[in-house]
């Protein structure tokens, strides 16, 4: 009965020559790069998540796979030149560095919860407005979680890999039935090349620098250049932001297995796999489909299944434990964006340890040279800084006198002497705004302070 079976599905190519010639073009899919392997080889290495069965590899992405690496080395598009990279500005003393890991922050934002603070100044619909786009990312501490109730890979992951193993291993009995022993053997190298990339870039997550809970927040701003207008401010605790913008990912790998011997067994294994599927295509049978639907299905699974940035969003929540918080606001030019930044750094007034409080009469020297980047030192500049001191004081000690900061406007803050002073400079009424946009922020944020 099998046998009668098995004719009849060899003799159903045959009936109709529209069949085999499409046998004749669909294996051949699996040279096209469809999958993006750069971004799922990243994704890999930092939460050691893909299954072994969906690593069929075009040549493109053969490149990046064989590409020489060491165990020091940062996740393949965290490596410099592999991303646009991110210039950091620290906000407490002014460094500025190039971020260790800026692909994979940009993967771990995407799916971050986003809040969009709107902002009604007039000077936003100004012609001519040079529009800048701030993104305060709130960075915190997930609470400690015992081993046990703690997984490596989300519910979703795990329940993905055990769909696609169930369907691997239903093909591979299909295809040893049917006698289509090309995609036996195509099914059969696939986790196997899966299963040598695991041990030659995969292991445990990637860690975030060890070290104790700081006592102080602290923000960092980043961007792509100094002329860009959209711009990221990391707000949160000193020690977890240093680790996460300033240190390398640490790595751990399962094994230290010869390098040559499993970069030799990879290549061996990929050209099985590109050499199996141009086979399929010429012999025009069955196999051709089965090629091609395995390929198909590791694209959708790539796609929608396990894509690089759940990957990211697990390793933020279970490896790395942390979450993040996304702020939007659009503002009307560069000295709005200043003054908004200005006045959401905890670090920006002098602080007295005696009394642990800020002294609003000074600003503290180390927390505005992350301006000097963007605007140069200057007389203009020291009565900028001089006027955003009184103006923010002045915010402080109307709260203090019991003024709800929700009820602070553009009016109430013209009413102070600091406003007659400054009127006839330009930049006036962008220190208003930034104010008022950073109380927005700080409001919906929540836990906007100086101490952790």
């Amino acid at each position: 009965m099998l046998s009668d079976t098995r004719d009849v599905f060899w003799n159903a190519i045959n009936a109709y020559p529209w069949v085999a010639s499409l046998a004749n073009i669909l294996p051949l899919s699996a040279l096209v790069d469809f999958i993006d392997i750069p971004r799922t080889l990243h994704a890999f290495e930092l939460n050691g998540a893909a299954p072994l069965w969906c690593w069929p590899i075009a040549p493109a992405g053969s490149r990046v796979i064989l590409s020489a690496h060491t165990t020091e080395d940062p996740c393949c598009l965290d490596k410099f030149g592999s991303s646009p990279s991110l210039i950091c500005l620290d906000g407490r003393w002014g460094d500025v560095y190039q971020a260790a890991s800026p692909e994979t922050l940009r993967l771990c934002l995407s799916t971050a919860p986003l809040t969009r603070i709107a902002n009604s100044d007039s000077k936003m619909s100004r012609d001519g407005a040079r529009i800048q786009k701030l993104t305060v990312v709130q960075v915190s501490r997930l609470p400690a979680t015992s081993s046990r109730q703690l997984r490596q890979h989300s519910w979703s992951f795990v329940g993905a890999s055990i769909f696609g193993w169930i369907s691997a291993a239903s093909l591979i009995i299909f295809s040893g039935l049917m006698h289509c022993w090309l995609a036996l053997a195509f099914l059969m190298v696939v986790p196997a090349t899966g299963a040598v990339i695991s041990l030659t870039r995969g292991g445990k997550p990637r860690m975030l620098r060890p070290g104790p809970p700081g006592k102080y927040n602290r923000i960092v701003i980043a961007t792509l250049h100094m002329n860009e207008t959209e711009w990221l401010a990391f707000y949160g605790e000193s020690s977890l932001i240093n680790s996460l913008l300033n240190h390398r990912l640490r790595r751990r790998r399962f094994l230290n297995a010869p390098g040559w011997l499993l970069s030799a067994m990879l290549r061996v294994l990929l050209l099985g796999q590109w050499a199996l599927a141009i086979g399929a295509a010429a012999l025009k049978a069955w196999d051709a489909y089965l090629i091609a639907f395995w390929v198909l299905f590791c694209i959708m699974s790539h796609t929608f299944l396990f894509p690089p940035e759940r990957c990211a969003e697990d390793w933020v929540k279970r490896a790395a434990r942390m979450r993040f918080e996304r702020f939007e606001t659009l503002l009307s030019g560069r000295r709005a964006l200043l003054n908004t930044i200005m006045a959401l750094n905890p670090d920006t007034f002098e602080f007295d340890p005696k009394t642990k409080r800020d002294i609003f009469e000074k600003l503290y020297e180390g927390g505005l040279q992350w301006i000097d980047s963007i605007l140069k030192r200057g007389a203009g500049r020291a009565t900028w800084e001089e006027a955003t001191r009184r103006a923010m004081a002045d915010v402080v000690k109307k709260t203090s006198a019991g003024i709800d900061i929700k009820k602070i406007t553009v009016e109430k803050l013209e009413d102070g002497d600091w406003a007659k002073d400054y009127e006839g400079f330009y930049w006036h009424k962008s220190i208003l705004e930034g104010i008022l946009v950073a109380n927005r922020i700080a409001e919906r944020a929540g836990s906007i302070g100086r101490f952790c």
